[in-house]
């Protein structure tokens, strides 16, 4: 006859892990750092996508007595847009349907012309301004005109939008597997 040993010390450290979890209450901390998460990658995204300009170009306003060219040198905050770019703490609030709730978190711009780099605009043909044309790479600016009625938007938040989407199953992911490393390492 022979003697049959059964190991069961695994199955009872399972109970007690799955006991640990239906007790925790982190899981709406482990959702919110997920959520922030996503927030920050739709934030860096947005913020390497937004474009930045020279920092001063020289603009031609005249010529001197002897005909020769008289240029002022015009500094910019280029930055300003790139750096308008915040995020608010996750909040619930109800989803799509009624017995739902879903965990958000709003990332936004706050320049005043944030929305027409991103969506496009128009603009008045023939309308001349004085730091636009041909010599950006000489840093020299002698003006222009503006030929098209609408300029295209670099669809910046659109570009963010779809790197969080391509990359939602792995931050999750990596979110809950770190909650639940925690939960069971402490429990």
């Amino acid at each position: 006859m022979a003697e049959l040993d059964f190991d069961f010390s695994g199955i009872k450290n399972l109970q007690k892990n799955l006991q640990t979890l239906a007790q925790s209450g982190n899981l709406e901390g482990a959702m919110n750092a997920i959520v922030n998460k996503m927030g920050a990658v739709y934030l860096r995204e947005a913020k390497k996508k937004t474009p930045v300009g020279p920092r001063s170009i020289q603009m031609l306003v005249g010529h001197d007595s002897k005909g020769n060219p008289k240029y002022e040198t015009h500094y910019f905050d280029t930055q300003n847009m790139r750096r308008s770019w915040f995020m608010d703490k996750p909040f619930f609030h109800n989803g799509n349907s009624r017995n739902r709730l879903t965990l958000s978190v709003k990332v936004f711009n706050t320049s005043r012309y944030a929305s027409y780099v991103d969506d496009g605009h128009r603009q008045k043909v023939g309308q001349f301004l004085p730091f636009i044309g041909t010599g950006w790479q000489g840093g020299k600016v002698h003006g222009g005109r503006l030929k098209k009625s609408w300029v295209d938007g670099l669809d910046i938040t659109l570009h963010a939008k779809n790197v969080v989407e391509n990359n939602a199953n792995n931050i999750m992911n990596s979110g809950f597997n770190a909650w639940l490393r925690s939960v069971l390492n402490n429990g």
